[in-house]
């Protein structure tokens, strides 16, 4: 332990002497520049969206949105992955909407990984003159890709966007990495904005990271045709069947999203509400041990872990209610594309945005964050009966999270 505290403070240090170098070049070539009264054209509107990985769930989502948006308003816009992971449908989405997408040759993204990207950063950055922007999603990309763009001297501004609650994050760490990230953190100096997704996460990124100034932006999730979308029924027999209640959840199948507390508040629900079905969207690391656990509490018939698919709005507007039980969250995507299909949701009140996202309980049923699975299915069950709004209620809420407006924002705080 002791070795490896030491190792990252030398290169903390490191990076410490690169900044002090790089302000003193910084000014002997701005000196030089105003000598020789060099001409200084405008540069065309370009903005670059990094994230780590084509398949990391929301990210990639804000980041095609994003693109999608500056697109609109006459950028140039790259996609630039960390890792080579784009699907042929991605790869052919951004490509119809005039998105250049960039991939590093990596698999996949991670520490290991930190050498190889950085090399293939400087050369996409050598390439890349004449940016004026660039966005990164999270904080470990955002350090590697501001030390890239520090070592080039590019002069893009770079808005950060760190989309969860970085304390709680940081809880689900190993206490070397938490110090190592603190620690690096001071590259976020670098940023002409740091900004996350929520008011709440932004305020706990300020005390987590020790670092000022931190905005929020909420996701872009959907645009205004979005919400006029009636989107086809997924053939699912629940779903087509109007005696059914629907409650559908989404995301990975890991420890921070909770899902073992759902099923066990579902199987009170299902004790209370027989016609109560539960259908899970998505994959992850604990898939096995969520289907065991519903084997246990004997509710195989009204559980369906339907797995991956591309239609999750057209399930979100058919369902009846959308379900999350997350440990923490930034302002979660889910709960916007919920929203924007008209569909209520019932969320624990977790540390991040979600509290924000559905206005305290006004667009959904916000249960506090320590309730045990029963209380949690008393409150679900106690809101059910209710009378429900009317599905356009909800869909003005979904206004807050359009790509214009985020993108906006993104322009309004680099300008400032």
């Amino acid at each position: 332990m002791l070795q490896m505290f030491e190792n990252i403070c030398l290169w903390v240090s490191k990076f410490l002497t690169l900044e002090a170098l790089f302000l003193l070049y910084n000014k002997m070539r701005n000196s030089s520049m105003d000598s020789d009264s060099v001409e200084v054209k405008a540069l065309p509107k370009s903005i670059a969206f990094i994230t780590p990985s084509m398949q990391a769930g929301g990210l990639i989502t804000v980041c095609e949105n994003y693109a999608c948006a500056f697109k609109s308003k006459g950028f140039e816009v790259t996609l630039l992955s960390l890792s080579c992971t784009a699907s042929d449908a991605q790869k052919e989405f951004l490509s119809k909407n005039g998105v250049t997408l960039v991939q590093t040759t990596n698999k996949v993204f991670g520490l290991k990984h930190v050498f190889p990207v950085l090399k293939q950063l400087l050369a996409f950055f050598k390439r890349q003159k004449s940016l004026d922007c660039i966005y990164i999603t999270s904080l470990i990309p955002a350090i590697i890709v501001l030390i890239a763009h520090k070592l080039t001297v590019h002069r893009s501004k770079a808005v950060v966007n760190l989309h969860t609650t970085m304390s709680e994050y940081f809880k689900t760490q190993s206490k070397a990495k938490v110090l190592c990230l603190k620690l690096l953190s001071v590259m976020l100096k670098r940023a002409t904005v740091i900004a996350c997704d929520s008011a709440n996460s932004a305020n706990d990124a300020q005390e987590s990271l020790g670092v000022k100034d931190i905005a929020h932006i909420y996701n872009p999730i959907c645009t205004l045709e979005d919400l006029k979308n009636v989107p086809e029924c997924p053939s699912h027999s629940w779903l087509e069947n109007g005696d059914m209640l629907v409650f559908l959840a989404c995301g990975r199948l890991a420890y921070e999203k909770n899902f073992s507390l759902m099923l066990q508040s579902f199987q009170h629900v299902y004790e209370k509400l027989p016609n109560a079905r539960l259908l899970i969207l998505g994959d992850g690391p604990l898939k096995e041990d969520l289907l065991e656990e519903v084997n246990d509490l004997r509710i195989n018939d009204a559980v369906d872990f339907y797995g991956q698919t591309t239609s999750v709005r057209s399930f979100m507007y058919h369902a009846d209610y959308f379900w999350m039980t997350s440990r923490f969250e930034g302002a979660p995507i889910v709960i916007g594309e919920a929203l924007s299909q008209g569909t209520p949701c019932i969320a624990s009140n977790c540390p991040g945005g979600v509290g924000e996202m559905i206005e305290g309980g006004k667009y959904g049923a916000l249960i506090p964050f320590e309730s045990s699975a029963s209380e949690m299915a008393a409150a679900i069950v106690e809101y059910v009966k209710k009378d429900k709004e009317e599905r356009s209620f909800y869909k003005n809420r979904a206004r807050a999270f359009t790509s214009d407006k985020a993108a906006e924002k993104i322009l309004e705080l680099c300008e400032d």
